[in-house]
């Protein structure tokens, strides 16, 4: 990936690319390289976790914990391309994991909590919206006790109903909703 193809974060926020003098100026990869182990063993630590009270499956997360440590060997035998235009160390490990498992479109990350990714605004919350509500349903059924799951074929048809609920245009009737929802519920929010 070269640094002329990386996406900022605030990409969508704004049209023009960040100038170079801001880029130099803000990134801290150039130092902080020395700090990937460390981010690294607190990202397995913390995926590991995930894993344990299953917001995660096992198999996604040996899945992350193998690139991780695949990013980690690579920084060590000197075969990790550092771009400074991803500004620290940890942004540059999140996204060569990201390129590295696949084109999931929710994730979990340790220091900036939920990621989503959509073809427009309305689907990426979307996504955010309900992963935050299964983890927390999760979470009130594990503190409850024993969970009784419901059949596989149960499971199967619910996933079959909303397949489709993060294609494009699905998300002009929820989206306009979920912004009546917070407008209600916390209208200080555009102050």
């Amino acid at each position: 990936m070269s640094s002329k193809n990386i996406e900022k974060p605030w990409a969508g926020r704004f049209t023009a690319p960040t100038d170079r003098f801001v880029e130099e100026f803000t990134e801290s990869v150039s130092y902080d390289q020395r700090l990937a182990h460390y981010d690294i063993m607190g990202s397995i630590a913390h995926v590991n976790m995930l894993g344990k009270v299953s917001i995660i499956s096992k198999k996604e997360s040996a899945q992350i914990i193998r690139g991780l440590k695949k990013i980690a060997k690579d920084i060590k035998n000197g075969n990790f391309k550092w771009l400074a235009a991803l500004e620290d160390v940890h942004m540059n490990i999140e996204t060569a994991l990201v390129a590295d498992i696949g084109d999931k479109n929710l994730y979990i990350l340790r220091n900036h909590g939920t990621l989503s990714v959509g073809q427009t605004c309305g689907i990426a919350f979307m996504g955010i919206y309900f992963l935050e509500r299964a983890c927390t349903a999760q979470i009130r059924a594990q503190a409850a006790g024993n969970i009784n799951l419901p059949s596989k074929e149960a499971i199967k048809t619910t996933q079959d109903q909303s397949i489709g609920m993060f294609d494009i245009g699905r998300d002009r009737l929820a989206w306009p909703a979920l912004l009546r929802k917070l407008d209600r519920q916390s209208p200080d929010y555009k102050n």
